[in-house]
This record gives C-alpha cells, sequence and structure tokens, in this order.
C-alpha cells in the first residue's frame, strides 16, 4: 500500500538553519552536541590521517549546533584556528607529521583527511 499525499504536495529540501527540531529531539541532539565538546580531546587529537578527525569533529558539531540555533564558536574557533596554523606551505595539513611517517605507505589516505579539513 503507497501512503497518500496531500494534493499539491511538493517535498523542498531545508538548510540546517530552516530545521528547528523541538521536545525530545532537540534534547538528544543537544545531549550529542554536549558530548561531542566534552570529548574534544579524544576526538581531534592528530591519528596520522591528516585532519580527518578534527575535520569530522568541527563538521559534525558545527552540524548539530546549526540545527538547534546554539552558537559554538568559542568551542570549534580555536579548533579550526589549530587546524589552519596545522597547514604547511603546500596546503598539506600535518605534513610536518605525515611526510616522515613510513607507516602512512603511498599517503592516498591522507588525502581523504585533508579533504575533511576543507
Amino acid at each position: 500500500m503507497r501512503p497518500v499525499l496531500a494534493l499539491g504536495y511538493q517535498q523542498q529540501p531545508l538548510a540546517y538553519n530552516e530545521v528547528h527540531p523541538a521536545g525530545f529531539l532537540a534534547d538528544r541532539i543537544n545531549l550529542s552536541l554536549d558530548k561531542l565538546i566534552l570529548d574534544q580531546a579524544g576526538h581531534t587529537g592528530y591519528l596520522g590521517w591528516g585532519a580527518d578527525q578534527i575535520g569530522r569533529w568541527i563538521g559534525a558539531v558545527s552540524a548539530q549546533a546549526a540545527v538547534i540555533g546554539r552558537n559554538v564558536e568559542a568551542e570549534v574557533g580555536p579548533k579550526a584556528q589549530e587546524l589552519i596554523r596545522a597547514q604547511d606551505a603546500h596546503g598539506i595539513f600535518y605534513g610536518d607529521k605525515i611526510r616522515p611517517d613510513t607507516s602512512v605507505g603511498d599517503k592516498l589516505q591522507v588525502w581523504f583527511g585533508q579533504g575533511r579539513a576543507l
């Protein structure tokens, strides 16, 4: 059985700032955001894939904060600045750590991390 849609209904994708969760969903997003911020140090250390971990953390925190309308500049700003400072003259994030690390192999996995940072 197919669901019946209202006549004239047209799906309209929303931007983050157009979504306004309330109740249980808003509480869960706030809890998740608080946990990400509380565990920032564990999520944003250099682990060998360039800027992958930091990029993921910045993206997750920013997206959740945008959905619930919470300002996280105080948490995200310093981490973003740290990431920018870690970019070398060739544009590679943490290049000083990646180049000497022979375990990285052909360096292809590093590019995934670079993309996260961007």
